[in-house]
């Protein structure tokens, strides 16, 4: 757990960074239009990597503050979203774009909004982490 006191703001930004990059593949270079909750769900994360950015480079432990509400904004989003695909209710993300007809599945079981839930939530807890060093964890 050391390390993740140490490195848990790099690896908070790391993890921002792939989320990033990984929503911009796809709606730029895969042409697959976002739906309302992934639009929320970027609202979220873009201008989280430039505040993680900014903190990692500074070193501020203050990054929790800031962060966490952006990630709980965008983990409600992916939640919603998820039910979409759970509770197969139609128009919920839109009436042009259905989630339960156009997911991206990772490794044909995990979809999208559940990875992009899991990193929202990983990226709280590393920032967690990082403002309380002498938690117990």
């Amino acid at each position: 757990m050391r390390f993740l006191r140490s490195y848990g703001l790099y690896l908070a930004w790391v993890v921002c960074l792939l989320g990033l990059l990984l929503s911009l593949y796809f709606s730029e270079l895969n042409h697959i239009e976002p739906c309302r909750f992934c639009w929320y769900q970027r609202i979220a994360l873009f201008p989280l990597a430039i505040q993680l950015g900014i903190f990692t480079y500074r070193g501020d432990t203050n990054a929790a503050l800031y962060g966490i509400p952006l990630c709980f904004v965008g983990f409600m989003a992916a939640s919603i979203q998820s039910l979409d695909l759970i509770l197969d209710i139609h128009g919920l993300c839109g009436p042009t774009i259905p989630c339960n007809k156009e997911m991206i599945y990772f490794f044909d079981f995990l979809p999208l909004s559940w990875l992009s839930g899991g990193g929202f939530l990983l990226i709280a807890f590393l920032l967690w982490i990082n403002r309380h060093p002498k938690s117990v964890f």
